[in-house]
């Protein structure tokens, strides 16, 4: 987790409690699909079973020493018989020579005539996949199984086939759905039980992790504000111009609708903008008047010294392009690599905007503060070669305002704004 993508501790709550209703209700699911596949094979194996059962009836009547209408008249006999005593349970019966014989002796029981033509025609619901769905299906309130069972004489001779279909009773569906409805309560019951029993010590823990992550967090964003007011304080004398163009900068990204993330990595490289000039010499960094060639060369080197500060932390490399391009110009003619156009990180287009007014409406030790109207006059000078038009047209439209409540703020007011959107950006604002 980034610091920046901490959240309030009732957040944390609310995500923990629906993830373990979702845990439930994802148990409860699995919990009776599988009951649903043990109690359907439940039920084709009772249906096995009785259907062997029955089928030692058949093996008495085929061993038996009678002639063939004898045989067939006591074969459709207990073909009825077994029809009657199941009550509805097998509905269609037949005695076969083997699994691709002649049919000896076949019934069905007249009620479920059309139910049995449905079966046939394979036009009930399935609950099976491929060949074998066919084989029980969903047939109004009841479900119809065919079955195919061996009659072995004592010695385990197979003398011929029982098969048909069997019926499962309304009485024994609903049975299962009972028992189905039963278990997902019994497992929603229990982990909600368990919920109840965890939640207020995971609540806590993580309470505790979040409480940790914010403070870590303030603490960061208080070395990164020390850290560039540090370098400010050496460089103007002041610590309002990182938070002036990290103000201007961030109500310029706001005007474009960047989002939240990018603003994120804009603040970050607007206050640490200048960081690398803390390797440069004060005799540089500090002259008055005008650098030579090769103080301008010593003073174009803090991009790079800054570049390798931030380097060093895996939660400041997004400040990279501020840092590393706030001095590009668009037609290419800055510095450290000549970038131009697109090449030019869109960061680095806004910072270059809002560093420069605020150099030039700011009181310098080689020149006093121009107003307003002057300052935005030299940056319509630099459009298309330093400054990107459309930014520098946002930037014209909101700069009044934003200069003059600036201007009549003092260093501890300027501070409390900038504190402010840092709170709201990096979700340190009351939730």
């Amino acid at each position: 987790m980034r610091p920046e993508d901490i959240r309030s501790p009732s957040y944390f709550r609310r995500q923990l409690i629906f993830r373990l209703v979702l845990v439930g209700l994802a148990a409860s699911l699995l919990a009776g699909a599988a009951l649903f596949v043990i109690e359907s094979g439940w039920i084709e194996r009772v249906c096995a079973n009785l259907a062997a059962l029955e089928a030692r009836n058949f093996a008495r009547v085929l061993v038996a020493d009678t002639d063939g209408p004898a045989r067939d008249a006591a074969l459709r006999a207990a073909i009825h018989q077994s029809l009657a005593s199941s009550r509805g349970g097998f509905v269609q019966v037949e005695i076969r020579h083997g699994p691709a014989g002649a049919v000896i002796a076949r019934a069905a029981a007249p009620p479920f005539a059309e139910a049995i033509g449905r079966f046939e025609r394979c036009e009930g619901q399935h609950s099976q996949f491929g060949a074998d769905r066919c084989n029980r299906q969903l047939i109004g309130d009841s479900v119809f199984v065919r079955f195919d069972e061996p009659i072995l004489d004592g010695d385990g001779r197979e003398l011929g086939r029982f098969a048909g279909l069997f019926r499962v009773a309304p009485q024994t569906l609903q049975a299962i759905r009972l028992d189905n409805v039963t278990l997902f309560a019994i497992t929603i019951g229990a982990v909600l039980l368990t919920a109840l029993a965890l939640y207020p010590l995971l609540a806590a823990l993580q309470g505790r992790v979040v409480a940790e992550a914010r403070h870590l967090l303030r603490a960061n964003l208080d070395t990164l504000k020390l850290l560039g007011s540090a370098v400010a304080k050496r460089d103007y004398g002041t610590r309002t111009h990182n938070f002036r163009v990290t103000l201007y900068a961030v109500r310029l990204a706001e005007a474009l609708g960047l989002a939240p993330a990018a603003i994120r990595s804009l603040i970050k490289g607007a206050l640490l903008h200048d960081v690398g000039k803390i390797a440069v010499r004060d005799a540089v960094l500090l002259k008055p008047g005008k650098l030579d060639p090769a103080e301008f060369e010593e003073m174009k080197g803090h991009v790079a010294h800054g570049l390798d500060i931030i380097a060093a932390s895996t939660w400041l490399r997004d400040a990279a392009t501020v840092v590393g391009g706030h001095h590009e110009w668009l037609d290419g003619s800055g510095y450290p690599h000549g970038a131009a156009g697109s090449e030019v990180p869109l960061a680095a287009r806004i910072f270059a905007i809002v560093d420069v007014f605020d150099a030039l409406t700011s009181v310098r030790p080689y020149k006093p503060a121009l107003p307003l109207d002057a300052a935005l006059a030299l940056l319509e000078q630099g459009r298309g070669s330093h400054f990107d038009p459309e930014l520098l047209g946002r930037f014209a439209a909101i700069a009044p305002e934003l200069h003059r409540t600036l201007s009549q703020s003092d260093e501890a007011g300027i501070e409390a704004m900038t504190d402010r959107v840092l709170a709201h950006y990096f979700r340190l604002a009351a939730e």
